[in-house]
C-alpha cells in the first residue's frame, strides 16, 4: 500500500511539473508579446508626435 502511495504521489508531482512548465512556457509567451505591444506603441506614438 505504501508503494501504491508512493507511485501515486510521484506521478502527481510529475504531473504537477509539467503543468508548471507550461504555465512558465505561456507566461513568457505572453510577456514577449507585451513587450512587442508595447515597442509598437512606442512607435506609433512617437510618429504620432512628429505628426503634431
Amino acid at each position: 500500500e505504501a508503494r501504491t502511495e508512493t507511485n501515486q504521489a510521484l506521478q502527481k508531482l510529475s504531473t504537477v511539473e509539467h503543468e508548471l512548465l507550461e504555465t512558465k512556457k505561456k507566461y513568457r509567451e505572453q510577456e514577449e508579446e507585451l513587450h512587442r505591444k508595447s515597442n509598437l506603441l512606442h512607435i506609433v506614438e512617437a510618429a504620432k508626435n512628429k505628426l503634431e
